[in-house]
């Protein structure tokens, strides 16, 4: 029988007469505090594990209440001590395989502030960039700066300036040509229609905008990005490299990205860059850990 066992009468009375179940116990806390503080600290979705981990280890109780009780009682639940040993072991063994489980689910895990997990390598929510990047307020978009040179206007400015396209609406070719539209290149972007005069516009009519509304312009040809001061367009951060991307224009419009093998990596929409890409109208991008940009590139209508 197993009440005849060296490990039984150790899981009762070892460890100086305290009991083998100090192990177990021991066992099962380690496994809790793993769990409640690591998903804790990285706000996890791991209720469901926290409440396992933390009910599978009560198991150990009756065990506790055998070894500190009046021995009348421990000879009362004598009948019962085969069970209480083999749900003690249970009570340290499976909150520590619980917890090996859970690590395995959440490794190199994140949460976004709106809940969403994501993989911590990506550095930021996917679901979240479109949302997060360009999250103007219409009401201070007069205080943002389109930095175009120097007859820049604000974007309130330019879009006060633009035509509105309702106004089109069944008009002819000739007619569209006769208004303020045709001296005019669109931008769709998150805070709305922006119609800018084309005095304003480079040659190649796209840009990299800056959260903070400064624009980096982009060469007909090659645009060099890094930290290093030869770069077309300086990003002065630790996390860029000295030479860090490059954009080429390939046709009207048509303009691809290139990663020159930065220590920090390039992420486009929240993806490593691994190839050269084709960027399309609104894409977001960052150049290491914290520069972001959204690429911007006219539209006719």
């Amino acid at each position: 029988m197993i009440t005849s066992t060296d490990f039984y009468l150790w899981f009762f009375s070892g460890l100086g007469g305290i009991g083998g179940w100090l192990i177990f116990l021991l066992l099962a806390l380690v496994s809790i505090l793993f769990v409640v503080l690591d998903s804790s600290n990285r706000n996890l979705p791991a209720a469901g594990w926290r409440r396992g981990v933390i009910l599978v280890s009560l198991l150990i109780i009756p065990a506790i209440v055998y070894s500190f009780v009046p021995q009348d009682i421990q000879l009362q639940m004598e009948p019962y001590l085969e069970y209480i040993f083999y749900v003690g072991i249970l009570a340290g063994v499976i909150p520590f395989f619980m917890a090996i489980g859970y690590s395995l689910q959440f490794r190199g895990m994140e949460v976004c502030e709106k809940g969403h997990l994501y993989p911590r390598d990506l550095h930021e929510c996917p679901q979240c960039i479109p949302q997060n990047f360009m999250d103007y307020d219409p009401s201070e978009l007069d205080e943002t700066q389109l930095d175009l040179g120097d007859d820049s206007d604000t974007v309130m400015d330019l879009v006060d300036d633009t035509v509105a396209v309702e106004d089109t609406v069944g008009a002819t070719e000739e007619e569209l040509a006769s208004t303020e539209l045709a001296e005019r290149e669109f931008f769709e972007t998150q805070v709305g229609r922006v119609g800018l005069p084309k005095k304003h516009l480079p040659k190649s009519s796209a840009f990299l905008l800056f959260p903070d509304g400064n624009s980096c312009q982009l060469n007909q040809g090659v645009t060099a990005i890094g930290r290093g001061s030869g770069n077309d367009c300086v990003l002065q951060n630790t996390y860029v490299s000295r030479n860090h991307a490059k954009i080429v224009e390939e046709g009207r419009s048509i303009f691809r990205i290139y990663d020159l093998g930065s220590s920090n990596g390039t992420w486009l929409n929240g993806r490593k860059l691994m190839k050269a890409t084709l960027l399309e109208n609104d894409d977001h991008i960052r150049f290491g850990d914290e520069v972001s940009v959204v690429f911007l590139s006219s539209r006719k209508i």
